[in-house]
């Protein structure tokens, strides 16, 4: 989450936040507006924000960087790496084969505050993915990716569209060389030492190996362990701390310690404790980096999102999946969906609402002719486009997670690993100089196994790796169920929920009504085809009940559409104006039926009235005493009270409250209350009239039934079919807090078990480099194996 709209939450709503960790604040540790938990945050975030505008591009000089990037900024170029647009913004993904840990992510997700120009920045744990969002006519693209190698993260700038498996092959080939090369000279290096090692005292044959073991050591410590070294010189020159500071810092001072014993003849070094070291640390972090592309999985819901679309073939419309749209079809667009390609408008009344992408509100009007671009939103009925290439999934990603639409707060679990290493490491540096400092005293001959052993077993990787590993392969086992979120700190979220507000129409009850009844006058076969055009192009479950009900062949355009939020539509088609919805809205007194009901007006006559019957899904009622075990349930509907008897008498059966004739407003405004209380509340809905409601709650569950509704504001799309597994998808979640939750506790008791023998002076480093790796695989495959259990809820 972005600190700064962590900063600027309101107190009196969300209670203080520190603006620099994201923890609870202190109201008496303040300053410029912002609070802090503690001196050091705010010490901290002073830093950051006085170097902020300031903070000069890297050394230009560096070898890293001695390269011409202006081709970067090249718009054919910066295309490539380009997945969205917002405003005057440019977003990208760049591949960054250097983040390794939770110290990574933390400066990678600060860039905002340290580089003028840099909007936003989210950080792909494990797919080592970097998405920047920035300003180009601030910050050039070359310039982004000059700052960024220059902090020790240099992106990958293979052509992301076809070097992927090659720059994954050189990766591998480089970490395979650097483990043989640091083996080979560990293992000769140990065999020079063995005279040593039996006890035999030769002075020269010690100095004469010693200066051999130097040469050896020379290209393990500074090509194998190079990866180490360049972390120090990160952290002295960009003030850049991460884990491998540490192990860094400890390969130093043993190598010019030995370096001294060799040159002083004072004795032959560590250096085969080095070697062993580092090649050790390498087979770790190969076996870690294999172990999570065999648990890889996704993290969104690009590659199995079902979001379809009307195709028009044959004069006949189809439903498809919005990823097999190929270039030249036809597609349907209605009102309110979504433009899921590039694309030009081929007929129709074309007011595209491009706020989601663009952040400007005002719709733009389109002729036929000119294109239209993805992720626009049609606001005036229904429009026919032809599609110029294929859905980009990227493109959908980058509207769910626009940063319009990132909840307020952050969760508490994460804070805490987050925090946990980005304080690590200047904490374990400054204990391993006061152990070090203590053995100088007692026993000389235990200060460097101490200072080294206190460095390397005390590793975060192990706290911060168990979040993504649950969350994330929930997020998977749930895509594959048709449950899908935005990302992986939803999990957390409905974890948290306590209160559940349900929509009614189209969310607890059939999509289509069961049965739809015209009361009124006659209607021409001309006045039907109207009727029926002009609420087709409406995505509510009554009016697509009453097209489906009329069942006219879909013919003529429609004119002048407006469609009010739980009040109706209207449009000219045929030469007829044509006006449908609450009885309120087209001024007529309601009848006393038990169904919904759409009034119906044709050249500004009242004509009659259609009459939708619909019924609970079969599971509703087993569904909701699940749930009503451990939530408050609410039920919110547009529906007028008459006729609510089962709904009322449903809900109150487990202490839950219905309200009815409820506008989109009303909801909104019920969510805000309920919050005020200090519950936590999840919103679940059909993302119609409720999308106000679904971006205000803790978490909005949107559920889509014929697939189609696409509402960005929300936190997770559930298809209706799945609507049952509810109670069971509220358990596992709550099931894989607690199992994060224990892979914490597990890495803490290493890390201090660990540490008791490390500061004893007792632990090896190379034990210790064996058992690093060990503890993060342990946590990963506890966090993999318990985040996959399957839940039974029992009724």
């Amino acid at each position: 989450m972005n600190e700064m709209l962590v900063s600027n939450l309101k107190p009196e709503k969300k209670g203080l936040i520190c603006a620099h960790c994201g923890l609870p604040a202190h109201a008496h540790i303040s300053e410029n507006g912002n609070y802090f938990c503690c001196h050091g945050c705010k010490t901290a975030f002073s830093f950051l924000a006085e170097t902020g505008a300031d903070c000069p591009l890297p050394d230009p000089n560096s070898p890293r960087l001695n390269v011409d990037l202006a081709y970067l900024d090249k718009p054919e170029i910066l295309e490539k790496w380009t997945i969205g647009k917002r405003g005057n913004s440019v977003q990208v993904r760049l591949q960054i084969p250097g983040i390794h840990c939770a110290s990574c992510v933390q400066v990678l997700e600060r860039l905002y505050l340290k580089k003028h120009g840099v909007v936003f920045s989210q950080v792909n744990f494990l797919k080592k993915e970097l998405e920047v969002t920035f300003q180009p006519d601030v910050l050039k693209f070359s310039e982004l990716i000059q700052y960024i190698s220059g902090i020790g993260y240099p992106p990958t700038l293979s052509d992301p569209g076809t070097a992927k498996s090659r720059k994954a092959l050189s990766e591998s080939a480089i970490w395979t060389l650097r483990m043989a090369v640091a083996g080979f000279c560990a293992g000769n290096i140990m065999l020079l030492s063995f005279p040593e090692y039996l006890g035999l005292d030769d002075s020269e044959f010690r100095h004469f190996f010693g200066w051999i073991n130097l040469v050896l050591a020379l290209p393990a410590v500074f090509f194998s362990g190079s990866v180490y070294l360049k972390a120090v010189y990160q952290a002295i020159t960009k003030q850049v701390l991460n884990i491998d500071v540490p192990i860094g810092v400890g390969m130093i001072a043993t190598f010019i310690l030995s370096l001294y014993q060799v040159i002083t003849q004072t004795g032959s070094g560590y250096f085969d404790s080095l070697t062993g070291l580092i090649f050790f640390l390498l087979i770790g972090r190969w076996v870690q980096s294999r172990t999570f592309e065999f648990l890889s999985f996704e993290r969104d819901f690009r590659s199995y999102f079902p979001l379809s679309i009307l195709r028009i073939r044959d004069e006949k419309e189809e439903q498809i999946l919005s990823t097999d749209i190929k270039p030249g079809d036809l597609l349907k667009i209605r009102n309110g969906e979504i433009i899921p390609c590039d694309g030009v408008l081929v007929n129709g009344e074309a007011w595209i609402d491009y706020s989601f992408v663009s952040g400007e509100a005002t719709a733009v009007k389109v002729l036929p002719g000119e294109k239209l671009m993805a992720g626009g939103k049609q606001t005036s009925g229904s429009l026919v486009m032809r599609a110029e290439q294929e859905m980009s999934r990227s493109q959908l990603t980058t509207l769910w997670n626009n940063p319009v639409f990132q909840k307020e707060g952050k969760p508490a679990l994460r804070t805490f690993s987050d925090t946990v290493a980005y304080y690590f490491t200047p904490t374990i540096l400054i204990l391993a100089l006061l152990v070090a400092a203590s053995w100088v005293v007692t026993d000389p001959s235990k200060v460097l196994y101490s200072f080294l052993s206190v460095l390397i077993i005390a590793c975060p990787c192990t706290l911060s790796l168990a979040y993504p590993i649950a969350l994330g392969n929930t997020m998977r086992l749930w895509g594959k169920q048709g449950f899908f979120l935005k990302n992986a700190d939803v999990v957390e979220r409905l974890a948290q929920t306590q209160t559940l507000v349900f929509d009614k129409t189209g969310t607890l009850t059939h999509h289509l009504g069961v049965q739809v009844l015209y009361h009124g006058s006659i209607l021409s076969p001309l006045e039907k085809k109207a009727v029926s055009q002009v609420l087709s192009g409406s995505q509510h479950p009554l009016s697509q009940s009453i097209v489906h009900f009329i069942h006219s062949p879909n013919s003529g355009e429609v004119w002048d559409f407006t469609e009010e939020k739980g009040k109706g539509v209207a449009g000219v088609c045929h030469g007829m104006r044509v006006k449908a919805g609450s009885a309120l809205w087209l001024n007529q007194a309601e009848s006393q039926n038990p169904g919904s009901e759409v009034h119906l007006q044709i050249n500004e006559q009242y004509v009659g009235y259609f009459e939708v019957k619909t019924v609970p899904y079969p599971f509703v009622e087993k569904m909701l005493e699940q749930l009503a075990q451990r939530f408050k349930l609410r039920l919110l509907s547009g529906d007028k009270a008459a006729g609510q008897t089962y709904w009322q008498r449903l809900f109150s059966r487990w202490n839950g409250h219905t309200d009815f004739e409820q506008s989109p407003e009303d909801k909104l405004a019920y969510i805000e209350w309920i919050q005020k209380t200090g519950q936590k509340v999840s919103m679940i809905g059909d993302g119609l009239n409720d999308a106000g409601a679904l971006r205000q709650a803790d978490t909005g569950i949107a559920i889509a039934a014929n697939a189609h509704q696409f509402t960005p504001g929300s936190d997770a799309i559930l298809m209706a079919n799945k609507l049952p597994l509810l109670p069971t998808l509220f358990a596992q979640a709550r099931h894989t807090m607690n199992v994060v939750r224990f892979c914490f506790l597990l890495s803490l008791i290493y890390n201090v078990v660990g540490l008791s023998y490390a500061v004893s002076g007792e632990l090896e480093p190379i034990v210790a480099a064996i058992l690093m790796p060990l503890s993060s695989l342990t946590v990963v495959l506890v966090a993999w194996v318990g985040s996959g259990k399957k839940l039974i809820v029992k009724s």
